[in-house]
């Protein structure tokens, strides 16, 4: 297979704290081209950027290919791993070839705009639940002068599942304001480490920024998602990844409506790799199945270490799961340890409730799975319909195989 990096020009979703990011819905919108879907041309324009997204939809590679092409046109970018930055200087956490301490150093001394893409606030959480702010100090130290924040960009990646919308984009904001305000006291002057709020201190480093650019509260748009990838994108990283004949490909995901099953990267990988093993793609039934085996996966071997879950043990989960969001009639499961607005908390499934012997951690290590999606901050849903329903059937299936009487399962259903 094809390796490397492929361009696809992702494109991106805003966010907005509160708001519910459907992806059904998503899909609709885009479907009917009624979302706007900035580019990365357009977020490298801004000044303070989040990026959130589900495993498997290539944040990673994003970030590092957004890294390498503004070095090869000359500017001064730096990609590092925020894990790294609770232990050690920014000079010293660069991925190699995508900064260097000599780089860094003429950049302090210049006075060109610098990129630094910070990658990622969930693997380093899984050390420490203080390792955004830690890094985030650290970064600050690195450039000496708070004055040289008014010229970085700063780009910040994170699993949807690990965001807290308020809390961490203030956070965010908060430490990558300009410099500090210098207050009075009697006839003493001070410095403080007080920097200005959020969304003025935004305004601060983005003064430039024109006001179509600004939501109705007059802040710059921060967050984004990646959107899924459409139909070119599919065929481009296909033929990419070697496939020989991509329009007989696209032909075969359609057929077999397994569009939902190549919107990510990892998905599509899995797919491709189905494809030139067996030369088909199989009925709707048979991709279903292989899609929840493959999302019920941890794609990283290093979280699937820090943060194991035995396969039965996630299946048998998300089947109980789904179970309870259908008969319920809830699409949203709150995510462990989070506070979220009552009339939110109603409409949604508790997944301690379902799950009364797992432990809070092993809740959130299922639903960081990427079978789940992301909803409202603090609740996530499944992937898809299609995926919730199947995983309800084969929950009804197995209380038939324990013994359970035919009578007593449909009294749960009717």
């Amino acid at each position: 297979m094809a390796t490397g990096h492929i361009n696809l020009d992702r494109k991106f979703l805003p966010v907005k704290a509160g708001e519910e990011n459907d992806p059904d819905s998503i899909r609709t919108m885009l479907a009917f081209g009624l979302s706007n879907q900035p580019s990365w041309d357009d977020l490298l324009e801004k000044h303070r950027v989040v990026v959130l997204a589900e495993p498997g939809t290539g944040k990673t590679e994003e970030f590092r290919a957004a890294t390498q092409r503004l070095r090869d046109a000359g500017k001064p970018a730096f990609f590092c791993r925020i894990e790294l930055l609770q232990d050690i200087d920014l000079r010293q956490a660069f991925d190699p070839g995508l900064g260097t301490s000599t780089e860094f150093d003429e950049w302090l001394a210049g006075e060109q705009e610098g990129y630094f893409f910070l990658d990622s606030v969930d693997e380093a959480r899984l050390h420490s639940h203080s390792a955004f702010e830690i890094a985030l100090r650290r970064f600050v130290r690195a450039l000496e002068e708070r004055s040289n924040l008014n010229r970085v960009k700063v780009f910040v990646s994170c699993r949807v599942s690990n965001w807290q919308a308020t809390a961490d984009r203030d956070m965010f904001l908060v430490h990558l304001s300009g410099p500090p305000v210098t207050k009075t006291q009697g006839n003493e002057e001070r410095d403080t480490e007080e920097f200005i709020p959020a969304t003025e201190g935004v305004a601060q480093d983005v003064s430039s920024t024109t006001s179509d650019e600004k939501d109705s509260e007059g802040t710059e748009d921060n967050v984004f998602q990646l959107a899924p990838l459409d139909e070119p994108q599919i065929q481009q990283f296909s033929i990419g990844k070697g496939v020989d004949n991509p329009a007989k490909f696209i032909e075969a995901i359609a057929r077999a409506d397994a569009q939902i099953f190549a919107e990510r990267p990892q998905d599509l990988l899995d797919l491709i790799e189905y494809w030139k093993s067996r030369g088909r793609l199989g009925r709707h039934e048979e991709m279903l199945v292989f899609n929840v085996q493959k999302k019920l996966d941890e794609p990283d071997s290093v979280r699937g270490i820090t943060k194991p879950l035995s396969a039965e043990k996630a299946d048998r989960g998300a089947e109980c799961l789904a179970a309870a969001a259908t008969l319920q009639k809830k699409n949203t499961l709150i995510l462990p340890d989070r506070s979220i607005d009552s009339g939110l908390r109603e409409a949604s499934i508790e997944p301690k409730d379902v799950l009364p012997k797992w432990a809070s951690d092993k809740i959130q290590t299922l639903l960081d799975r990427p079978i789940f999606d992301e909803a409202i901050y603090g609740t996530v849903r499944f992937h898809h319909r299609s995926v919730k329903e199947y995983l309800t059937a084969r929950w009804l299936n197995r209380l038939l195989d324990q013994g359970k009487s035919r009578k007593s399962v449909e009294a749960r259903l009717f």
